[in-house]
């Protein structure tokens, strides 16, 4: 890092460079590396408590790493090196770095994070990314216009559609 803070990041590889992105990301933020893992794997209740369950029983639901494991046999090997930088940047400095743990991480339990766990973290980046356009997009159409006057910004459940209205039967 520079007189600023700001990390200079030199390798002979890009998985070398990961591996340094990995550090010095963590270094800034090992909280949110932390728990970004904890919620791709599903695992936040059995770090954080049983409020998190919902949560991961959604996350499991989604089969996130059923398809990181399909997709991880197709990518290039350069990609799975890259990948491999940051797991391995990442495993480097919770073993080097343990006071930036959360006290009720079990860490023989986290580690190692893999690949996999990387790649699979990018599935859960698009879907939130998806997630919190349709939110804002429909949000500000729904809440600004006369179409449903009393609907409320912090409502859940604004819509549901009956298995009976369905083609596939389901509840929506």
């Amino acid at each position: 890092r520079d007189n600023y803070g700001i990390p200079h990041i030199i390798g002979n590889t890009p998985g070398d460079c990961a591996f340094g992105l990995a550090i010095s990301m963590y270094q800034d933020h090992p909280k949110a590396f932390i728990d970004n893992i904890l919620t791709t794997r599903g695992e936040l209740t059995q770090h954080y408590g049983s409020q998190f369950l919902n949560q991961d029983a959604f996350i499991r639901s989604l089969r996130l790493v059923e398809k990181t494991n399909i997709a991880m046999s197709t990518i290039s090997s350069d990609i799975y090196l890259f990948l491999a930088g940051l797991a391995n940047g990442i495993n480097y400095s919770i073993e080097n770095f343990p006071e930036n743990v959360p006290a009720s991480i079990n860490v023989n339990v986290l580690l190692p994070i893999t690949p996999s766990d990387i790649y699979t973290s990018s599935y859960l980046k698009s879907i939130s990314h998806e997630w919190n356009q349709f939110v804002k997009d429909a949000g500000n159409n729904y809440l600004n216009n006369n179409i449903f006057p009393n609907t409320q910004a912090d409502m859940s459940n604004q819509w549901v559609i009956t298995p009976e209205r369905t083609v596939d039967n389901a509840l929506y």
